[in-house]
């Protein structure tokens, strides 16, 4: 971009670093005018996946540090690492990752509302839309809360990660958030109202890890399911 001094000196050539007529100096950094001439405005779909990307780039963001999370979980309890300091690390990271899918999820109602069929193919060839970055969105809620064994949101949002595209590992999730869930009852009263909570428990674990060998039985988490309702639940005949 061409420079020319506030006197407005003619003669004071773009290389030099001096103003001739007044001796001024050439600024460091300079603004740049871009010409970019006549351009055709997006359309409403082009839109639509420009958001989508952007949703897309806050969900990446969130996994980063959800796995910076589950990195420093790995220095709990030990003593070569500052606890207060690897604690508030963690803390942190899940408030980061909590924040990124937030925006993301606001981001993908913009999308939504310019065409909800929208979609891209990232760097690894997979074609991703709405449904698909929403329940990841949500999925990264309910893995931040079940760190944080809160695990009633963490159901919550395994939930609607599940109805935003239907997916096995949000069945399994939700499995694994009721196993380690109190039972409801279970810790005010005594005799049979504890346990009928603790049978009604144990009924809705059964129920959620068959759901989850029957979306995929041979997959890894199914046979993971089935192993777990042998080994903890004695149960070895299955109607699938």
């Amino acid at each position: 971009m061409s420079w020319k001094c506030v006197c407005k000196e003619e003669n004071n050539p773009d290389e030099s670093k001096v103003c001739k007529n007044c001796g001024r100096t050439k600024p460091k950094y300079l603004g740049v005018k871009l010409d970019l001439g006549s351009t055709e405005k997006m359309s409403t779909n082009q839109k639509a996946v420009w958001y989508l990307m952007i949703a897309y780039d806050h969900l990446i963001e969130s996994d980063e540090y959800l796995k910076l999370d589950r990195e420093f979980a790995g220095k709990l309890g030990d003593e070569n690492y500052n606890q207060v300091a690897v604690e508030s690390k963690m803390r942190d990271f899940k408030s980061k990752a909590e924040s990124n899918c937030k925006k993301c999820l606001n981001i993908l109602e913009k999308a939504t509302s310019l065409s909800p069929d929208a979609q891209f193919e990232n760097d690894n060839s997979f074609i991703l839309g709405i449904p698909s970055i929403k329940s990841d969105a949500y999925f990264n809620l309910g893995s931040i809360y079940f760190r944080q064994k809160n695990y009633e949101k963490a159901i919550k949002y395994f939930q609607i990660s599940y109805d935003s595209d239907l997916n096995q590992v949000s069945i399994y999730n939700i499995a694994m958030a009721t196993i380690n869930l109190s039972a409801e009852g279970g810790g005010m009263f005594g005799g049979k109202k504890k346990r009928a909570a603790m049978e009604t428990k144990r009924d809705q674990e059964i129920d959620l890890l068959k759901k989850t060998i029957e979306f995929a039985p041979f997959s890894e988490l199914g046979i993971k399911s089935g192993r777990m309702l042998m080994e903890d639940y004695k149960i070895t005949e299955f109607e699938f």
